[in-house]
């Protein structure tokens, strides 16, 4: 859904700048998309009422917690990699968060003024380098009218969304956005008075009227860029309840995708509970959504980063650190030899995460041959949507989708439905000379046979397999059981020095091109050897099969097929560095 940011030609977001000039419409737009990632937090009132309660008018003595972790909230945050926080300081009830001067539906009242959540929520964002924002809900249960009222907001209900605007910004300077919920209700002329009264308390506080935009009343001068706004929490408020259900972290990653496709920035709630923390399991589902974007970011060409700015947030923060950098070079304000090693610099960084060790200064592209790509995070029916932009999707033949995989949802394979498998239609970009197959797996029971992962025709293609169980008199398959293996035709292999199949996550990565085969486990190279038949791996037109053999295979069904789970399937027509499998391995990190 479409979301309004509007602020005031006069130099707003320039916090910090001494002697900031106006700005133009483009300035704004590319400050405020700057931000590109942000977070809610839904809590109030309506966190202590009991779910079925509606939309009567709730008691405000309910509200009494014993503390509110405003710190929490910001670390979550911030590890997150979101840049800018938001307090809904009055909701929908119209009970206000702060304790306002003349006003008996508040936290002052309820506390005995002993708690001032918005003091503290804007205190701990600046200790977190986040910007802090505050949620004002015009529209309400508690004030004229309640939430049915429609029209213009009445001049006495006016004067005092003046009266608490200024408050907020004469005892919490450091808000940096301010969000009016139901501002379709303001008057052009309401609209400029209320922006004009924070412009001069507030000069670098960005101003949101939700619902205004230059059709539906917003004054000359005031700009609206976008915003799509999720929630974790899944019921009406967005707050917390008991039992409440959750959103899946692939699920509000789709709507990440939205936002990105619209050039828009992104922001999703979260719900503390009647401790005053955020739940773990809510956590859980952001640090999910977090690996998400991250790899998302990651996968991106370098030279294309991704626009967040955060002090936090792993691949996305370097990457916007490359566009600067970028930027700099093209503007003339750096040499190309500056450039090039600062270039390095931030690629190596990207690599290797927080305070690790980069494990090489090349340059990485993940979408560079690409030619399939399984994320497998929702399910279509039985369709599989192939993310490398070519085409090849995938058809499911009796194999399961679970939400538990290892970055989003995945792929369950029983080898006792020896049919199972997930069948890519065959196409030209399919046949690779050189080519690299990766895949996250996770399996502790291998079977029998030759167990496919990924299979193009292991004789006259490519295709990734794990040993199966001891037959006696086979000691090929002793040897094996447990282990990978990687063909690719002619009868050339390479396989993995250890076993895999220990029931926890590994991701495989198997390479060839230029006479030269590697296996990687987990992100580091495994084995490697050179090959004396240097010829490229030959072409079929047979269909390429995940979790199973290709039929053509055998006359009659056998326990080709996998037993476990598969998750982030990739094919590239090229052989992928050491520093790229490390980068495609840290993208789940």
């Amino acid at each position: 859904m479409k979301k309004w940011m509007v602020a005031g030609l006069v130099g707003l977001m320039a916090a910090g700048v001494p002697g900031a000039s106006a700005k133009t419409e483009a300035d704004l737009k590319e400050e405020w998309e700057s931000l590109y990632f942000g977070m809610y937090v839904h809590y109030g009132l309506g966190t202590f009422i009991e779910p079925g309660q509606g939309k009567e008018l709730p008691n405000p003595s309910v509200f009494r917690p014993k503390k509110v972790d405003v710190q929490q909230w910001a670390k979550a945050a911030r590890a997150a990699g979101a840049t800018y926080l938001i307090l809904t300081a009055k909701h929908e009830y119209g009970f206000c968060l702060w304790d306002s001067r003349g006003y008996d539906y508040d936290i002052g009242k309820t506390t005995g003024r002993k708690m001032d959540v918005v003091g503290d929520f804007v205190a701990a964002c600046k200790a977190e380098g986040l910007r802090a924002g505050v949620h004002y809900s015009v529209g309400d249960f508690y004030n004229e009218g309640g939430m049915r009222k429609r029209g213009p907001v009445s001049d006495p209900y006016f004067k005092m969304i003046l009266k608490q605007t200024e408050e907020l910004h004469e005892q919490y300077p450091g808000i940096s956005i301010h969000r009016f919920d139901w501002a379709v209700r303001f008057s052009p002329k309401q609209c400029t008075e209320l922006c004009e009264l924070i412009e001069k308390l507030n000069p670098n506080c960005l101003i949101d009227l939700r619902g205004k935009n230059k059709s539906k009343g917003l004054p000359e001068g005031l700009f609206a860029p976008q915003e799509v706004t999720t929630t974790i929490v899944q019921n009406r408020t967005w707050m917390w309840e008991p039992n409440c259900r959750l959103t899946p972290a692939n699920m509000l990653f789709k709507k990440y995708q939205t936002a990105k496709g619209r050039g828009a920035n992104y922001c999703v709630s979260v719900g503390p509970d009647r401790s005053g923390r955020i739940p773990q399991n809510q956590l859980d589902v952001l640090a999910d959504l977090t690996k998400l974007m991250d790899r998302d970011a990651m996968a991106a060409p370098a030279s294309l980063p991704s626009k967040n700015v955060s002090a936090s947030g792993g691949g996305r923060q370097t990457q916007e650190q490359l566009k600067q950098l970028k930027s700099l070079y093209e503007s003339g304000l750096i040499s190309k030899e500056i450039y090039d090693e600062k270039q390095k610099e931030l690629v190596a960084s990207l690599l290797s995460g927080s305070g690790g060790e980069a494990v090489d200064r090349e340059r990485v592209d993940l979408a560079d041959g690409l030619v399939l790509s399984f994320e497998f995070n929702e399910v279509s029916g039985s369709k599989v949507e192939d993310a490398s932009g070519l085409g090849n999707h995938g058809k499911v033949n009796g194999a399961q989708w679970i939400r538990e995989g290892r970055i989003g949802g995945a792929y369950r394979f029983e080898q006792k439905r020896r049919t199972q498998s997930i069948r890519v239609t065959d196409s030209d970009s399919l046949d690779c000379s050189s080519v690299t197959v990766a895949a996250w797996i996770k399996t502790d029971d291998v079977g029998s046979g030759w167990t496919r992962i990924v299979d193009k025709d292991w004789l006259n293609g490519y295709s990734f397999s794990m040993g199966g169980s001891l037959e006696e008199g086979k000691p090929d398959r002793e040897r094996w059981h447990g282990r990978s293996i990687f063909e690719f035709s002619n009868k050339r292999w390479i396989g993995t020095k250890g076993k895999v199949a220990d029931g926890n996550w590994h991701h495989l990565a198997a390479t060839y091109g230029d006479g030269a085969a590697r296996f990687y486990v987990d992100g580091r190279l495994d084995t490697e050897k050179k090959v004396k038949n240097r010829a490229p791996v030959k072409t079929n037109d047979l269909d390429l099969m995940i979790g199973n053999c290709h039929p053509s295979h055998e006359k009659e069904p056998q326990p080709n097929a996998f037993d476990g789970i598969i998750d982030e399937v990739r094919v590239y027509n090229r052989a992928l560095s050491p520093a790229e499998v490390s980068a495609l391995f840290r993208l789940a990190e």
